[in-house]
């Protein structure tokens, strides 16, 4: 457990997790197949590739807050190739927009930053529950 907790790349997955389930029997199924289908997307593109360039696989859970946090923000009544385009974008900066091996931007945020500049409605569908952001985060 406390390799988990150490971690905080799994705190934010079972954060947004818990947001998720609590939000998802009021938005109803289009919104969880949405939220399923974005960090579905942001997770496979990141395992191809890692293994197809990278030669390394590590379980990709940022990629999994990416697609989290794009699926959670992004109007879920928006056509899916908006999530598929914009979870790829997202993903792919990670590889391409690099300053000495480094990402230069938080993938989410580009995401969103590109979905900004196409004018496409962002909404904060992840239930903010702000008593259990602050358990967690202590």
């Amino acid at each position: 457990m406390r390799a988990f907790l150490e971690d905080k790349r799994n705190i934010v997955i079972l954060l947004l997790s818990i947001l998720f389930l609590i939000k998802a029997p009021q938005e109803g199924k289009k919104f969880v197949f949405w939220v399923a289908y974005g960090v579905s997307t942001c997770t496979l593109l990141d395992l191809l590739i890692h293994n197809l360039f990278i030669k390394e696989k590590p379980f990709p859970k940022s990629a999994i807050i990416t697609g989290f946090i794009l699926s959670g923000v992004l109007d879920y009544n928006q056509p899916l190739f908006i999530l598929a385009i914009l979870s790829i974008l997202a993903i792919a900066s990670k590889y391409i927009l690099k300053f000495k091996n480094k990402h230069i931007f938080n993938p989410a945020n580009f995401g969103l930053f590109i979905a900004v500049i196409l004018k496409l409605p962002l909404t904060w569908k992840i239930e903010a529950n702000i008593p259990l952001i602050i358990i967690i985060g202590a």
